[in-house]
């Protein structure tokens, strides 16, 4: 009898809100309707509806930036030829004054900062004439300007 009672109430309960949810799906639709009739419940003037409206409006493809879907690697910079987005390697980085983001390669060479390594990077992998590490594929060694070790006395 107990379990006919548990059964009876756990179907009602089902049965209630599954009632509710349609309820709520179609308030849900009213309320994209109204929306979509543009009905203005404020009381604001439409003085400003074209400039929103301008700014909801999708850029037709031929005005898209290509360079918005271009992936370029570090030290590249994209550009535009043509029709096409084209990685290039950085034409110019940004100069750091404060010695704090010079950086140390392995070759112990010094860049002004992680952006100019980068630019050599690329540059040296394009085979530019502008590479000036010719050789010595620069990576990465430490933060700072390089340090010059003293060579360790003989004994």
């Amino acid at each position: 009898m107990n379990r006919l009672l548990l059964v009876l109430l756990g179907i009602c309960l089902v049965s209630m809100v599954s009632y509710a949810k349609k309820e709520n799906d179609g308030q849900a639709d009213l309320i994209e309707d109204v929306i979509e009739e543009g009905a203005d419940d404020d009381d604001d003037d439409d003085e400003n509806n074209d400039v929103q409206g301008a700014n909801d409006r999708q850029i037709p493809a031929a005005q898209q930036n290509p360079c918005n879907k271009k992936k370029c690697n570090r030290g590249e910079e994209c550009i535009i030829e043509g029709d096409e987005a084209k990685c290039i390697c950085q034409r110019q980085c940004p100069s750091e004054l404060d010695p704090r983001y010079k950086v140390c390669t392995t070759k112990n060479v010094t860049f002004e900062s992680e952006c100019h390594l980068d630019r050599e990077k690329c540059l040296c992998r394009k085979k530019s004439k502008e590479c000036t590490t010719r050789g010595k594929k620069p990576k990465l060694d430490y933060y700072g300007e390089c340090i010059e070790l003293q060579k360790c006395p003989k004994d």
